[in-house]
Formats: structure tokens, sequence, C-alpha cells
């Protein structure tokens, strides 16, 4: 299954797009995956790695719940992949922050494997 990256690669593949445009897709298609804040942290990766660059398109903010652009927010950038990010494969697309920071391997980061382990309190004995 792939994860965020392999869905902002194909996303912008097709056309350009803003980061929220591509968050909101992903929200839809997986709906219980990742915060805003781990989506923003992993397009600034990708960013970093000069994978994905602004087209130098920008569009008026609309704030969710709302119909119309609020002046005092900050214009929505568009983002295409660069030839960096095309060739990059399949596998560095899985795990950009690797690439970026190698000394931090993808087991320290992510979540710890289950123990088998009985988690929290143990449950009260009713006799």
């Amino acid at each position: 299954m792939p994860n965020i990256g392999h869905y902002i690669r194909d996303r912008l593949s097709d056309a350009p797009a803003t980061a929220s445009e591509i968050y909101k897709a992903w929200r839809v298609d997986r709906p219980r995956k990742g915060t805003y804040h781990s989506f923003a942290r992993f397009f600034y990766v990708l960013k970093r790695l000069g994978w994905i660059t602004p087209t130098g398109e920008t569009f008026p903010a609309v704030p969710r719940g709302m119909d119309e652009p609020q002046p005092n927010l900050p214009e929505a950038v568009e983002y295409a992949l660069t030839p960096k990010g095309e060739e990059a494969d399949f596998i560095a697309w899985g795990d950009p922050i690797g690439i970026l920071w190698p000394n931090h391997a993808a087991e320290l980061r992510g979540a710890k494997p289950p123990t088998g382990k009985p988690r929290g309190r143990p449950k009260k004995q009713f006799v």
C-alpha cells in the first residue's frame, strides 16, 4: 500500500497542485491516516530534498468552512515535481526522511513493534 510520499508523487506527476489540495484528497482516500502537521512536515522534507518546487502560481487561501478567500491569510502556493523528484525511486519516496537524515533510522522514528505484553493497568478481577 502506498504511503503519503507515493501519493504526493502520483498527484504531482499528473498536474501541479497546492499542498492543501493534496492533503484534502489524501484525507478522502485515506480518512484515518495522519494529521496535517505530519503531512506538512513530510512536504517540507520533499522541498528540502529538491523533489518538489513551487511553480510560482499562487491562489487566495480559503479557510475550511468558508466559501470566500480571506485577505489576512497567506496565499496558497502550487507545487510541481522536479526532474530530481521524478528520478527518485519508489523506496526513496517511501522514506524521504531517511534520505535527508540518514542517521535517523526508520525503526527509531516509527512506532515500536508490539511486544505481545498487555498494555496499561491490569484489569480488576471481580469474584
